[in-house]
């Protein structure tokens, strides 16, 4: 959702709220969701990260305690203001989509010059974090993927 989409729905309800006489304390929050393809249900149940967007000291306090079931640690509970989480989810697919384009180009290059995609990519530049390979080689076109892993098949020394 665009950056300020909060602050037009917080402007929406005051109006509504403030047409019908009716004095109803709310609090808009921005909770970005970070789910990757497949895997939803799993990423609901687990979230590797939770982004809260909010300036109300008491909403994220009913935040943490909503999400306390399901959060695995809770340093990945990121509490900043509505703007910058609804920027967060821009950056975070910005990030994935240079990932993705990167790998493609490495693996465009590496059939090119006969190289194995599959050793390249344990350099330490591709080990973190940990879910990048996965991420990139599932999100990668089918034949990236077959191209890969018929080259994976080559003896080791």
């Amino acid at each position: 959702m665009p950056v300020g989409t909060a602050d037009k729905a917080r402007k929406e309800i005051e109006s509504t709220l403030g047409g019908r006489q009716a004095a109803i304390e709310f609090d808009v929050v921005s909770n970005p969701e970070f789910l990757k393809e497949g895997a939803a249900i799993q990423d609901c149940m687990r979230p590797d990260r939770v982004v809260i967007g909010t300036d109300n000291p008491r909403t994220v306090e009913l935040m943490r305690l909503l999400y306390d079931p399901v959060t695995r640690n809770h340093e990945r509970l990121i509490v900043m203001d509505v703007r910058s989480s609804e920027l967060t989810k821009y950056a975070a697919n910005a990030m994935l989509a240079t990932k993705i384009s990167f790998m493609n180009e490495l693996a465009n290059l590496a059939e090119k010059v006969g190289a194995h995609t599959n050793e390249t990519d344990t350099a330490p530049c591709f080990l973190a974090p940990g879910e990048l390979r996965t991420m990139i080689f599932t999100s990668c076109p089918r034949w990236v993927r077959q191209s890969i892993s018929l080259r994976s098949e080559k003896p080791r020394n």
